[in-house]
């Protein structure tokens, strides 16, 4: 158990400036940053100012879970859902509403990233970046997504990602860059302050 107050990193701002440096040790040339949430855009914008690169902040919705509303079955963006080992438990026709309504909820929401994508994505170096990664069916989706834009290669970076996420994940990207890998029980200390709420109205919608 960690000490009271202890925390891995100062900032999400901090870690992120950690990682960017790192990244810039093994990326060369034009770099997308791609974030999936509030939390991740810090650590995003620390990583594209080090290494110039575009941001782009790729939306994401947890699909609920029925028995549990504090816990989650999967993750869905605009073009991809992706449930965990609990969701592929439940009966198709629960995932397959909560998917069409999780869309929609994005639509109606955030401006739909395709042509965004489509013009940036193609034949460049991809990151997607993410402050924690416990929650490996949002990195997943996105990844999936991703993929279909035929970037020239696909990594994660991440300050914080657990040992579970890192073996579901592996196998979808071409590298994980993570500063550290950790315990689910480590993620509630990665930080010591809610700062991404000083970016939320920079987040585009």
């Amino acid at each position: 158990m960690a000490p009271e107050g202890f925390t891995i990193f100062r900032s999400r701002l901090a870690a992120g400036r950690l990682l960017g440096e790192r990244l810039a040790t093994n990326l060369k040339g034009e770099i997308i940053v791609v974030t999936v949430s509030a939390g991740g855009f810090p650590v995003a914008d620390s990583v594209a100012g080090i290494m110039h690169a575009v941001t782009v902040y790729l939306p994401t919705l947890y699909i609920p879970d029925p028995a549990n509303p504090k816990k989650t079955i999967g993750a869905v963006n605009f073009g991809c859902a992706v449930t965990n080992d609990e969701g592929n438990e439940l009966p198709g026709n629960y995932v397959y509403r909560q998917v069409q309504q999780l869309q929609q909820e994005l639509k109606s929401n955030f401006v739909d990233q395709s042509a965004v994508f489509n013009k940036v994505l193609l034949n460049n170096q991809v990151v997607i970046v993410n402050d924690v990664v416990e929650n490996a069916a949002s990195v997943i989706a996105a990844i999936r997504l991703i993929r279909g834009y035929q970037p020239k290669l696909l990594t994660l970076a991440t300050p914080v990602i657990t040992v579970d996420a890192y073996m579901k994940i592996r196998e979808e990207v071409d590298d994980i860059v993570a500063l550290e890998t950790v315990s689910p029980h480590m993620v509630a200390h990665a930080f010591n302050s809610d700062d991404y709420l000083e970016f939320i109205d920079e987040i585009p919608t």
